[in-house]
């Protein structure tokens, strides 16, 4: 992986870090050995080059729009899921809405049959990649098929160095009990990665779509991530709270689930030299959701069934806020 050098100039104050599963971003074209071929134009869902263009300018604005408001220039790193392809990351970052970010991207081919993957977005006026590459994670079942890897990225951010760990877990389909050994293994892929960055006090963002709520097995045992403050060797949570209180970030049979989230290590909770945690949120402006006959708003997602509903994703994206 080669990176484009960016002098990176030191802005003090409040910078954000996000995460969105854009819900299936597909580009229109059947990539042979992959099981690509329902987003197609001749797939069951129809997935035309009007819905691409669409879908791209819709993920682009949820991007655009995210906190405008206390970080001008938008997130500095945005972690991605459900990413098909490098000419897909090419497309986003090409959209009007955020072009003039000149957001870069780090992704890579994994073993997903679908070929989706997770990727990494970022400003390089903000954060500089030193190195990176794609963790393994083997399912350890009968069927021994490898799950979806998790994306290491050592980088700079504004002077600060950052080690990020991008994940996609794997789905309940098929059974939460039945299925709870791939999560398992990709939780334990993540600690160890952990585990030796630790050794050295390393500042580490972990970041995903882990299909688990805070305080689920693989999480809170595995992972070690929790709603308190980080102790050493542990992950501070600080999504645990908001689920807590009844929020979350996608919605199934009328129950909020907290699939997405992001937490630190124990050296961002403390005064040191750097960026420290400052506080999270769930992203869910009014035009990222919808009540679909129900008086709880939702993530407006893109498609019901295979019909195309103009959308975004089946998943509100979660941002974390560091100051110095």
């Amino acid at each position: 992986m080669l990176f484009t050098l960016v002098a990176c100039k030191r802005i003090p104050g409040k910078t954000a870090v996000a995460f969105y599963n854009c819900e299936n971003l597909f580009d229109t074209v059947h990539n042979a050995g992959n099981e690509d071929g329902e987003f197609t134009p001749t797939g069951k869902y129809h997935y035309t080059t009007a819905v691409y263009n669409e879908k791209l300018h819709n993920i682009a604005a949820v991007l655009a729009k995210m906190v405008t408001d206390e970080v001008p220039d938008g997130p500095a790193i945005i972690g991605l899921a459900e990413i098909e392809n490098n000419n897909v990351l090419k497309a986003l970052v090409s959209q009007s809405s955020i072009v003039r970010r000149h957001y870069h991207y780090i992704w890579y081919a994994g073993p997903d049959k679908r070929g989706i993957g997770v990727a990494l977005l970022y400003n390089p006026s903000a954060f500089l990649p030193v190195s990176s590459e794609p963790i393994p994670v083997a399912a350890n079942d009968t069927d021994n098929r490898a799950l979806r890897d998790i994306l290491y990225v050592k980088g700079v951010l504004y002077g600060d160095t950052l080690h990020l760990l991008v994940n996609h877990w794997s789905s309940r389909l098929g059974g939460e009990e039945e299925t709870e050994h791939k999560r398992a293994a990709a939780a334990t892929v993540c600690r160890n990665r952990l585990n030796m960055l630790l050794q050295h006090h390393a500042k580490i963002i972990v970041m995903g779509d882990f299909n688990e709520n805070p305080g689920d097995s693989s999480i809170i045992n595995i992972l070690k991530a929790n709603g308190n403050d980080a102790a050493s060797g542990s992950l501070y949570d600080p999504f645990a709270s908001l689920y807590n209180n009844g929020e979350g970030t996608l919605m199934y049979n009328h129950h909020w689930y907290m699939f997405d989230q992001v937490m630190v290590s124990e050296a961002f909770m403390h005064n040191t030299a750097g960026f420290r945690f400052n506080n999270v949120e769930v992203f869910k402006p009014s035009f990222l959701a919808d009540s679909h006959n129900m008086t709880e708003k939702v993530p407006r997602r893109s498609f019901a069934g295979t019909y195309w509903l103009h959308g975004y994703s089946d998943h509100f994206p979660v941002l974390m806020y560091l100051v110095e």
